[in-house]
C-alpha cells in the first residue's frame, strides 16, 4: 500500500521533517537534487556524461533551490549545463538563495576552463540533450502567467529534441488535481519525492507528467503513521496481492461463495458472461446466472459451469420476485444490472433486489441508469444494506443529477459524497478510478483511516466493451471469498487494470477485448500468489 498526498499533507510531512526531527530544509534539498542526478546517471548510464548539453530551468521558490542543485552536481559530473534563473531575484526563497550561494562560491575555486555551468537568463537556441524542469513545485494553486508562462512554453519547445524531466511535478499543473493551470510543462518523466501526488496522476497531469518515479529522500512518514496526519489518497501494488484471503486445503464450493449474477436481456448475454465468468476467474466457488429466457442456450454453452435461471419475457411479477426471493437466499455476494436493459421487468427486478438483498451487491450498468430514474429507491430502510455502485462518469452524471462538466471536475469529492450519504461504496470509474466509502464500510480495515482509493494499474486498451463487466465481476469474486466491501472494492479495479495490461501485452492496446481481459486474471493471480494449493505468499 502506497500513499499519495496532496499539498499540503506533504508540506505538513516536510515541515514535520524539518522542525521535529530537525532534518535541515538544505539537507532535503541535496537529497532531492541527488536522487534526481541518480535517475539522470541511470537513463543515461551508456552513454558518456561530458556529451550531453542540459538546460535547468529554476524558479524562485525551493524546487528552484532542487534545480540549481542539480545543475551544479550535473556540471560536477562534467555534463554542460545552462542554468536558467525564471522571475525576480528578490522574490528568491532563501533555499534558492543558498544553492546560489554555493553555485557562484564553487565558481571562484574552480578554474574557468573546469566549469560546466553558465548561469542565464535569457533563453538560447541550443540543442539540448536534457531539460529540467524546476519552476514551480506543489504549492502553485493559480493561473501561470508573465515570464514563467514563457520560460514553460519554451521548455515544450526544447521537448522537440530534448528529454524533459520534471521535478515533483510538471510546472502548471495543480498538485491536487491534475489540472493545467494555464499552460504547463509536458514532460518524458517526473521524478517526485517520498510520496505520488494527485496531480501526477489525475485528469491532464496524467499525460503531462510522462514516466513518474518516486524517489524516498528521507522525509519522515511518523505523522501518517500515528494518524495526526490522514494521506490523502493511497493505492496498491502488486505486493498488496496477498490481502486477497488465501485458500484453504479443506475448502470446498461453498466455502468461496455464490455469486449470483443477475444479468443480460435480450442480445445482451455476453454481459451476464463476462461478470460470471470473471467471478469465477477471481475465485469464488460457484456462479449463478439469472437471466432472460433468450440467453439460456448460449449462456449454457458460454459458461456451463455456472448454474443458470431464467425467465420469461411474458413472466409475472409475482412469478419473476419468487424466483428472485430463492435466489437471492442463496446467494453470497450479488451482481445486479451487467446488460439488464430497463424495460419494465428491468425495473421490477432492480427494486426487489434493493429493497430485500441483504448480501453485499454490486450495482452496476442498467441498475444504475433505473436507479438514477427512480432516486427515491436510494433511500430504502433496509438496515443490512451493502452496496458498491460502479459507474463510469457519464452514469455518475445520471445517478448525482449532475452535468457532466462538474463531475468531470470534481468526481473525486462528488464520489466522497455519495458513498457518504448513501452508506455504500462507490467505484467511479475513468482513466483513473477512484473508490470511496462511507466510514462504517472502512472501519476495521488497513484502508480505516485512508478515505479514497486511487487506481494506478491498467491502460488505455480497456476502454472497450464489456470491461466494466467483467470489473464487477472481479469484485464479486473477490467478496465472495471474504474481503471486505471497500478492500474488495479497491482490490478488484487494481486486479482488473493488471488483467488489463497482461492483455495488452498480448493482443495490442488496439485490438484486446474484454474477454482477453477476463481470462489474464487467472495469471495475474497466479503470478502473485505463486499458484500454491495452500494458497501462501
Amino acid at each position: 500500500m502506497r500513499y499519495i498526498l496532496k499539498s499540503h499533507t506533504m508540506a505538513d510531512c516536510d515541515r514535520y521533517s524539518i522542525e521535529n526531527l530537525g532534518i535541515p530544509s538544505m539537507v532535503l534539498m541535496e537529497r532531492a537534487a541527488l536522487a534526481v542526478v541518480d535517475q539522470i546517471c541511470n537513463d543515461y548510464q551508456d552513454t558518456d556524461l561530458k556529451n550531453l548539453k542540459v538546460a535547468c530551468f529554476a524558479g524562485i521558490g525551493n524546487n528552484g533551490g532542487d534545480c540549481v542543485a542539480i545543475a551544479r552536481l550535473l556540471a560536477e559530473l562534467k555534463v554542460n549545463v545552462d542554468l536558467y534563473l525564471i522571475g525576480p531575484e528578490e522574490k528568491f526563497s532563501q533555499g534558492m538563495k543558498e544553492q546560489l550561494r554555493i553555485v557562484n562560491q564553487q565558481k571562484k575555486v574552480t578554474p574557468s576552463k573546469e566549469q560546466k555551468i553558465k548561469i542565464l537568463h535569457r533563453f538560447q537556441e541550443t540543442a539540448y540533450n536534457i531539460v529540467i524542469d524546476g519552476i514551480f513545485g506543489i504549492g502553485v494553486k493559480r493561473e501561470v502567467t508573465g515570464e514563467f508562462a514563457l520560460a514553460i512554453e519554451q521548455i515544450n519547445q526544447y521537448k522537440k529534441q530534448a528529454k524533459v524531466y520534471s521535478i515533483d511535478i510538471p510546472s502548471g499543473i495543480h498538485t491536487d488535481t491534475g489540472k493545467v493551470l494555464g499552460t504547463a510543462v509536458q514532460g518524458n518523466k517526473t521524478i517526485t519525492f517520498q510520496y505520488g501526488k494527485p496531480g501526477i496522476f489525475l485528469r491532464e497531469g496524467r499525460e503531462y507528467s510522462g514516466e513518474v518515479v518516486v524517489k524516498n529522500i528521507g522525509i519522515s512518514s511518523a505523522p501518517l503513521q500515528n494518524k495526526t496526519l490522514i494521506p490523502d489518497y493511497f493505492t496498491y501494488d502488486k505486493g498488496d496481492i496477498c490481502r486477497i484471503p488465501k485458500r484453504k486445503d479443506s475448502g470446498h464450493k461453498g466455502t468461496f461463495g455464490r455469486v449470483l449474477c443477475i444479468a443480460g436481456s435480450r442480445n445482451m448475454a455476453g454481459a451476464a458472461y463476462l461478470s460470471g465468468g470473471a467471478a469465477y476467474a477471481a475465485g469464488c466457488g460457484l456462479v449463478e446466472l439469472f437471466s432472460a429466457e433468450c440467453n439460456h442456450e448460449i449462456l449454457q454453452q458460454l459458461l456451463f459451469q455456472a448454474i443458470l435461471t431464467t425467465y420469461k419475457t411474458e413472466e409475472s411479477k409475482e412469478s419473476l420476485e419468487e424466483k428472485l426471493q430463492k435466489s437471492l437466499k442463496l446467494a453470497s455476494v450479488v451482481i445486479l444490472g451487467p446488460g439488464l436493459g430497463q424495460d419494465k421487468q428491468a425495473e421490477t427486478i432492480v427494486e426487489y433486489v434493493l429493497t430485500h438483498c441483504d448480501k453485499p451487491c454490486i450495482i452496476d450498468a442498467d441498475s444504475i441508469n433505473l436507479i438514477s430514474k427512480h432516486p427515491q429507491w436510494l433511500n430504502v430502510h433496509q438496515p443490512q444494506k451493502q452496496w458498491i455502485f460502479t459507474p463510469h462518469l457519464k452514469e455518475l452524471a445520471r445517478l448525482t443529477n449532475q452535468e457532466m462538466s462538474v463531475i468531470s471536475d470534481s468526481y473525486e469529492e462528488i464520489a466522497k459524497d455519495f458513498a457518504s450519504r448513501y452508506h455504500c461504496v462507490l467505484v467511479a470509474k475513468n482513466h483513473r478510478t477512484i473508490v470511496a466509502a462511507s466510514d462504517e464500510l472502512c472501519s476495521g480495515t488497513d484502508a480505516e483511516t485512508l478515505p479514497v482509493y486511487i487506481n494506478l494499474s491498467g491502460c488505455n486498451g480497456m476502454a472497450c466493451g464489456g470491461s466494466g463487466d467483467v470489473l464487477t465481476g472481479i469484485i464479486a469474486g473477490l467478496i465472495s471469498q471474504g474481503m471486505n466491501l471497500y478492500e474488495g472494492a479497491c482490490m478488484g479495479v487494481f486486479l482488473h487494470g493488471l488483467s488489463g495490461e497482461q492483455a495488452a501485452a498480448e493482443y495490442g492496446n488496439y485490438s484486446m477485448n474484454a474477454e482477453h481481459i477476463m481470462n489474464k486474471i487467472y495469471i495475474i493471480l497466479k503470478e502473485n500468489q505463486g499458484g500454491n494449493q495452500n494458497g501462501t505468499v
